[in-house]
């Protein structure tokens, strides 16, 4: 008897244990504090995308967003669709299209046209185009912080800002000298270097600005070759088969109807200065983008089969 009693004491004593462990552990959990106090922090970023001025966030009634350097860092992002995504009323395409790119809408509007695309409050996109083609030829991983804002700016920007503005900082150093760089590699030949060199010289009303940037990116293939039998079948786009009587169809064996598929290649480049002085200021942007002509077209009309087939341009901004 005395040996139950016992056993039933050590028991109770042990689960004793047990509840207190777990009333500790709640204890330890996050609360809706630590989520508040992250949230004012963002909240009181400064911008200039709304008014062309510095100013709060807080101070203006549109819809806007900023990404942070630190979380361009922690998420790796490396195109500015990467970044656009994970915004509430962005939809993505990646990789889009040969033509564009990376395609994103902003609140149903085609973000490429519709959206205009900045660096430093200067605008990228040429004037001839439908719509800025979008690949790593951005400046994303040096950029500061990535403004975005909601609905049209016509008045501030032009009748091309009818879906909003995107407006790419770059990083800036009050030191005399600093300098960054990162270096990634992965699978399908995937590389991707990335440099910044800038500073400041000078004292009083005599400072000099000065910010040097470039990068290159390329891989080999995409992994877009999903549903094969469906998706790339010329049969479920034109009926009459007149893809067959072309010379430059191939098909991916004797007797087959759906086309050979190959290699799908990306390559990306961006070359930039950003200098000031005083009232005088210089800003200047090489960008280079290459994809594949057939991306996201009928694979009756363009062939897959040559992974030298590539649409390309180079865009001079100063």
């Amino acid at each position: 008897m005395r040996i139950t009693l016992v056993l039933i004491s050590l028991f109770s004593f042990f689960i004793g244990l047990a509840q207190s462990d777990a009333l500790l552990l709640k204890a330890e959990q996050l609360d809706t504090e630590d989520i508040r106090e992250e949230s004012a922090t963002i909240f009181n970023q400064k911008i200039i995308s709304a008014s062309r001025s510095l100013q709060e966030l807080s101070d203006f009634p549109f819809t806007i967003y900023v990404i942070t350097k630190q979380e361009i860092e922690e998420k790796g992002y490396n195109t500015l669709v990467d970044a656009l995504k994970w915004i509430p009323g962005i939809r993505v395409s990646q990789p889009g299209s040969g033509f564009e790119g990376e395609t994103f809408t902003m609140r149903g509007l085609h973000g490429n046209t519709y959206a205009k695309i900045l660096i430093n409050g200067m605008p990228i996109r040429p004037y001839p185009t439908r719509g800025m083609p979008i690949g790593a030829q951005l400046p994303i991983r040096e950029a500061e912080r990535i403004e975005v804002i909601f609905g049209p700016v016509a008045a501030l920007y032009g009748s091309d800002a009818a879906a909003g503005v995107i407006n790419i900082i770059t990083r800036q150093s009050e030191r005399p000298l600093y300098t960054q760089a990162n270096i990634s590699i992965g699978a399908n030949g995937y590389s991707s270097i990335h440099a910044l060199f800038g500073g400041k010289l000078g004292r009083g009303n005599k400072i000099f600005k000065y910010n040097i940037y470039g990068s290159t990116t390329s891989f080999d293939t995409r992994n877009i070759f999903q549903d094969t039998a469906y998706l790339y079948n010329p049969d479920n786009y034109d009926i009459d088969q007149h893809y067959l009587e072309s010379p430059n169809y191939r098909s991916n064996g004797v007797g087959s109807i759906l086309p050979s598929l190959n290699e799908t290649p990306h390559l990306s480049r961006l070359g930039g200065v950003d200098f000031s002085f005083q009232n005088f200021s210089l800003s200047a942007q090489r960008m280079y983008r290459r994809d594949h002509s057939a991306i996201g077209l009928n694979p009756a009309a363009i062939s897959y089969n040559n992974p030298n087939n590539f649409i390309a341009e180079t865009i001079d901004n100063v």
